[in-house]
């Protein structure tokens, strides 16, 4: 497989060498004739043919190669003129460059039809097809994230109203609702976690070198999963759109927190590439005391703080197979890193007040993210045919070490314990799709598109070690013997494979109300199906020191735990089990999870008017989940299944009512479901550095209902402003609280019988100033958003003790609480400026990035134990482009401010701090040459 990947890499890299015979090259660019401002997203073909292409971020375009001889060539904008230049010639081998400056006209921006390929990286392009879709989308394209110095999908997502991001995790939250009520795409059809814990991928896996454009549908339709709550994040990879490019680049960065920091600390055995694995030592060996067979110390490794270097190579190139048939490649491969050193504070807190666990040290974190994507695409009249194959590779390396009380080792606060945790998680993630789009005759279409997925999560080493007494003059700390599970080594595992299929049949109906419609009304029949199988497993190997005074280097760890000590028994390793089945013992705990949804759904689109559409949808979804899960809690050694069959039936309804040429009333109403997501489900305790989370396979899923009212207004090329109120009642809302009696142990219940949110989100887009002249483009720029919301859940503790059989305790001090995750309010802010000369050669531009998320519940407490709160934080990123013909500079500072990350537990007599620490802010310069 690895041979076949290079050889294909090694093709696509030797045909840009290689010329085109007997075509010639057309090129130019597209301005506005009275500003000189650039056209972003104008078609230009070739007049009474298909044959043509989309000008650029810099309104620049590259016809596909044309064969020698005399053409007439049409260009076609929103709210322009149409312009026809006749007997323009072509030779062979020979470039032909042809500008063209289009004056407006007072027309409906619905009157132009794009007959090319759209450019739909193109921010005001987006703009147009956010303004006719027959329902409310927002969409953030490659051009935009370029402007902001967005990096990935993470970031580019939290620039939409109403979207944030837990800070120190990957998790979003989507108008008050968490991970578990969002759903992620890629090109239309389902992504896989790379995280056990939760439901939806890691969105900062997807850099923008691998992004054309994401849409973020906040309101439900019929072809979408029904497992939908907040939002459908659909993310469309780039593709080739335009001429053939190889584009190099390298970037260097350093983060704050390094700087004045002499050395750096990795644990042992990971590489700085981040494709690391490393097999279990031999258990049954250890478990007869015969060999201790470890094969990474138990001692941090030095390191140096040098700058982290990131590499990317992307291209692309189109083939003509015929006089009607088109192959355009595109592909990239990038690598980046990131080292950060963090000082944390580590609480756990009790309903009078004192500190069980009371923690302070150092984090050393090292990231890596590499990815790969190749992409091909097929095209003939009628026809678009697209396989995408997508390789990402994501690790994260850390070390903890925290000193302070522990409650569990020493009552006496004043007698300072430590604990030292090493890690270290790789995900990798393989995604292929197939994909195709089909014109069968004039009123006749099919889409479709299979994928599969691959997903492998390890953790293969994790250490941890518990120290009763540290002494700091001599580094020297004495080990924990009072319990198992103090000193350990730690093992997880889990895959994801899912099929996933997409079918839908259009067919047109009647004339168009007016001379560009091209139907009166549509209807759409589809089937969806996701079938995915998941098996997790994991081992726990506890060190118990058996002579009562150990001390020991914590530095040199390995003095004491090793293969000599362990033969001549001064320390024995647990193994913990899941008991004997069938006569064969079980060591670890595992679960293998299985869901299968069968979905058919019909879409109705009808134009009452010109001006008024109503598209109605119901679809059905079958759905079977499954958990059979082996574990520490059942000693029995048995393996429990869960499971549960529902079919839904999911209505949807959305109107639009064009008020004026330039202004939308959309309103939309829809019923969805939420599933228990599979880690939530078995019986299985997932130990944190200072938290536990349990498994609840008693968990039901929720029925969402969702509304929107949205004004929209489009005053000018790329300019928007909207106003939307939104409202969600949930039946059986899953939410995290502390379980009664314990300290830091959590787990996700339905606390209730129902919750609602509701909230008003604001966003604009404004041009400020324009300065363009006839030899320059020069404007300034605003972008922001506002996001309000409200929410409360009921919360029923005998509810939760009854449905979970008495296996999980609660003790509310309330009966109502705000939603989980819920932020009351949200804000972003971009101030740009941008410049570009020489007929588009050169450019230049600033943005700066504000992100404003306020406090937000992370916990429901308990008794006295007040929620745990998120407080609010304030980001502001900076960010430089340059571009001066081949070669490009860009300059960025992000989280300039370096807000404290902290969460506080509101108890009945004060606050207290739980969590709390910093991630510095981050300095990149990156370099581009373009071939």
């Amino acid at each position: 497989m690895k041979k076949q990947i290079v050889a294909t890499f090694v093709m696509l890299a030797a045909v840009f060498t290689q010329g085109i015979a007997q075509t010639g090259i057309l090129r130019g660019k597209i301005t506005d004739k009275t500003t000189g401002e650039e056209l972003v997203g104008a078609a230009i073909v070739v007049d009474g043919t298909t044959t043509g292409t989309i000008t650029n971020f810099m309104g620049d375009y590259q016809m596909p190669p044309l064969e020698a001889g005399t053409y007439n060539i049409r260009v076609q904008y929103i709210s322009y003129e149409p312009i026809v230049k006749e007997g323009v010639v072509i030779t062979a081998d020979g470039e032909t460059v042809l500008d063209f400056q289009l004056g407006t006209a007072e027309m409906d921006l619905d009157e132009v039809k794009v007959v090319a390929k759209a450019n739909r990286e193109s921010e005001n392009f987006l703009m147009l097809e956010q303004k006719n879709a027959a329902v409310a989308v927002e969409s953030v394209g490659a051009a935009q994230l370029s402007s902001q110095g967005v990096s990935d999908a993470a970031g580019a997502v939290t620039k939409v109203s109403g979207i944030a991001k837990q800070e120190g995790g990957q998790s979003l939250n989507v108008r008050g609702l968490g991970d578990r009520y969002n759903t992620t795409t890629y090109n239309g059809l389902p992504l896989p976690s790379n995280n056990a814990e939760l439901k939806n991928i890691d969105l900062g896996l997807f850099s923008t070198d691998i992004i054309s454009h994401i849409n973020i549908e906040k309101t439900y339709s019929a072809p979408l999963y029904g497992d939908f709550g907040g939002a459908n994040i659909n993310i469309v990879s780039k593709r080739l759109n335009g001429e053939s490019f190889l584009t190099l680049s390298v970037k260097g960065q350093q983060n704050s927190s390094l700087f004045g920091l002499d050395n750096f600390y990795y644990t042992d055995g990971p590489n700085k590439s981040g494709f690391y694995s490393l097999d279990l030592p031999n258990i049954e060996a250890i478990d007869n005391n015969e060999a201790y067979g470890f094969q990474n110390s138990w001692n941090p490794v030095k390191g140096n703080t040098v700058p982290a270097i990131g590499l990317g190579l992307s291209g692309g190139k189109s083939f003509e197979l015929s006089e009607v048939a088109k192959l355009n490649t595109f592909f990239t491969l990038s690598f980046d890193n990131d080292r950060v050193y963090t000082e944390r504070i580590e609480r756990v807190v009790n309903a009078g007040g004192n500190a069980w666990d009371d923690l302070e040290g150092d984090e050393y974190s090292y990231e890596t993210q590499s990815s790969g994507l190749l992409n091909l695409n097929y095209s003939r009249p009628n026809t678009e045919i697209y396989f995408n194959s997508l390789m990402m590779n994501s690790s994260e390396q850390t070390l903890t070490t925290m000193e302070g009380h522990i409650r569990d080792v020493n009552d006496d606060p004043e007698i300072p314990g430590l604990k030292r945790r090493g890690d270290f998680l790789r995900n990798f993630v393989l995604v292929n799709q197939l994909l195709g789009e089909h014109k069968i005759n004039e009123s006749l279409s099919l889409d479709w598109g299979v994928s599969y997925n691959h997903v492998w999560n390890s953790v293969p080493d994790r250490i941890e070690n518990t120290y009763l007494f540290y002494y700091e003059d001599s580094n020297q700390g004495e080990l924990d013997t009072e319990a198992v599970g103090r000193n350990y080594r730690y093992s997880q595992d889990f895959k994801d494979n899912e099929l996933a299929a997409n079918f839908a049949f259009n067919k047109t109906f009647g004339e168009g109300i007016n001379d560009d419609s091209e139907y009166r009304s549509k209807l759409t029949l589809g089937y969806s199906g996701k079938f995915k199988l998941r098996n997790f497993e994991n081992y726990q190997f506890n060190h118990q020191v058996l002579d009562i005074g150990t001390m020991v280097d914590i530095d040199n760890v390995d003095d004491y735990f090793n293969e000599e000590n362990f033969v001549n028994g001064l320390f024995r390793i647990d193994t913990p089990t899941a008991g004997d089945i069938n006569g064969e013992q079980k060591y670890g705990e595992s679960y293998e999870g299985k869901v299968q949804i069968n979905a058919g759904f019909l879409m109705y689109e009808y134009n009452v008017s010109p001006k008024f559409l109503i598209l109605a949808g119901v679809r059905g979804d079958n759905i079977f989940q499954e958990m059979k899960t082996r574990s520490r809690q059942n000693i029995t050694g048995r393996t429990e299944t869960t499971e549960f069959k529902e079919f839904k039936v999911l209505p949807s309804l959305s109107m639009k009512y064009a008020t004026s040429a330039k202004t939308n009333l959309r309103l939309a109403a829809s019923q969805t479901y939420t599933l228990p997501q599979l880690q939530e489900m078995p019986f299985i305790a997932f130990l944190g550095l200072t938290d536990v989370i349990w498994g609840n396979p008693w968990l039901k899923p929720s029925t969402v209902y969702n509304a929107d009212l949205k004004w929209e207004f489009f005053p000018k090329n790329g300019e928007m402003f909207s106003a939307t109120v939104f409202g969600k009642y949930i039946q059986e809302p899953i939410n995290k609280f502390t379980i009664a009696g314990t300290f830091n142990e959590f787990v996700n219940a339905n606390t209730g019988d129902a919750a609602h949110v509701y909230g008003l989100e604001l966003d604009a887009k404004k041009d400020l100033f324009n300065f363009s002249t006839d030899t320059k483009i020069r404007k300034v720029f605003v972008s922001g958003n506002l996001t309000l919301m409200s929410s409360e859940t009921d919360i029923d503790a005998e509810k939760i003790r009854t449905e979970t059989n008495y296996n999980f305790n609660a003790n509310f001090n309330e009966e109502t609480s705000e939603l989980q995750g819920a932020a009351p309010m949200l804000a972003n802010l971009t101030l740009g400026y941008s410049q570009k000369w020489d007929e588009n050669n050169k450019t230049i531009s600033a943005a700066t990035v504000y992100n404003y998320t306020s406090d937000r519940l992370y916990s429901i407490g308990h008794s006295n134990m007040g929620n745990q709160i998120d407080q609010a934080v304030n980001t502001l990123d900076l960010v430089v482009k340059t571009k001066f013909n081949r070669f490009g500079i860009d300059v960025s500072a992000k989280n300039v401010l370096n807000p404290e990350i902290k969460r506080v537990q509101e108890n009945s007599d004060a606050d207290y701090v739980v969590r709390q620490f910093k991630r510095g802010s981050t300095f990149s310069v990156s370099l581009k040459y373009n071939f």
